[in-house]
């Protein structure tokens, strides 16, 4: 199976939740954009903007690695996840009974546990593996010691934008 398949079966997927939640909530939930641009860690994220007419778009974007390598746990899983977000935030508001609605607070719970029978788990298990830093080798004052700086506090250095000493001896870093 290909990448446009597994998209082709999230989307699926996330009609299904929200045919789902409408005919066990008597409302119709929609969305306006499906992406897998999400990148790093997050499986899925729902996402609402605001545009100059103050009109609302719902977007739920998800992680094209992560449901690649857990095609079956993804659908499972995050979608309804997901889904569960953009129908809280449409059926509740930002506000329920005089209180702020929490991401992952009684609502989503509920919607995740009766409307489409999943766990209500925060996180994933997935295994994701992390981006390689690369890193930059400073020396200073002490007998063999060796400063690794990211490559952001490298570039500050370049761009002379900043100084970073030592804690030890005090002693401005220098490239090794």
């Amino acid at each position: 199976m290909n990448q446009s398949n597994y998209q082709a079966d999230v989307q699926s997927s996330v009609e299904h939740c929200l045919r789902q939640a409408e005919h066990h909530l008597k409302k119709s939930f929609v969305y306006h954009n499906l992406c897998f641009l999400l990148k790093g860690q997050a499986a899925g994220q729902f996402v609402v903007t605001q545009n100059a007419f103050k009109t609302y778009r719902y977007k739920l974007r998800f992680n094209q690695a992560l449901l690649n390598q857990n095609q079956q746990a993804f659908i499972e899983e995050v979608v309804p996840h997901e889904c569960a977000h953009l129908i809280v935030y449409q059926y509740f508001g930002r506000y329920h009974e005089g209180k702020k609605v929490m991401p992952h607070g009684r609502q989503w719970k509920q919607v995740m546990s009766e409307v489409f029978n999943v766990e209500p788990k925060v996180r994933h298990n997935f295994s994701s593996a992390k981006r390689a830093r690369r890193t930059f080798a400073y020396i200073c004052a002490c007998h063999d010691r060796i400063h690794d700086l990211s490559a952001i506090r490298h570039n500050r250095i370049v761009r002379s934008d900043a100084r970073y000493v030592c804690k030890s001896c005090k002693e401005s870093l220098r490239i090794k």
